[in-house]
């Protein structure tokens, strides 16, 4: 049995700093951030197999019905702060979040080429959505939410 103060040792060093709230999965998994270290510690936001390990069992519904409003939060964010996606860009994404709904960290793969600079821009962009969006419903443990959106070029983001 693990003690519960190795336990937290271990997870306190593998938690982000502020500037790794964003990153390339490839990235994470370079620093111990692996996929699945995080699923031990983060709930699927809904399971399809066992409802069970579900962080919102039964309330799939509503749950997708707030994700759709946070993707479109997450593409006005994007807009308000001027970026301009220079080509169509496709993004498969691992957001993670805290029992009360704060997002703790975005980890993404680009399906899509995108320029050095302009990739920096994202993250930095990205970083500051993660440090002020909290998620409206509420969950018993830690949750995540992985999918896979697109960004036209004129800005518009046709997320799942």
């Amino acid at each position: 049995m693990r003690s519960p103060t190795l336990l937290l040792l271990i997870t306190t060093m593998l938690t982000p700093s502020a500037a790794q709230k964003v990153m390339r999965l490839s990235d994470a998994g370079a620093i111990g951030l692996t996929t699945e270290h995080l699923d031990s510690l983060y709930w699927s936001a809904f399971n399809m197999q066992d409802s069970t390990k579900a962080a919102f069992p039964g309330r799939m519904e509503e749950y997708l019905t707030h994700w759709e409003q946070t993707l479109g939060e997450l593409d006005d964010h994007f807009k308000q702060a001027g970026f301009k996606w220079a080509v169509d860009t496709r993004l498969t994404y691992r957001s993670f979040f805290t029992a009360d709904g704060k997002l703790e960290m975005f980890h993404y793969v680009l399906r899509d080429p995108m320029d050095p600079q302009q990739e920096q821009e994202f993250q930095r962009i990205m970083t500051s959505f993660v440090d002020r969006y909290r998620f409206p419903m509420r969950a018993e443990v830690p949750f995540r939410q992985c999918g896979s959106t697109s960004f036209k070029a004129s800005g518009t983001n046709q997320g799942q």
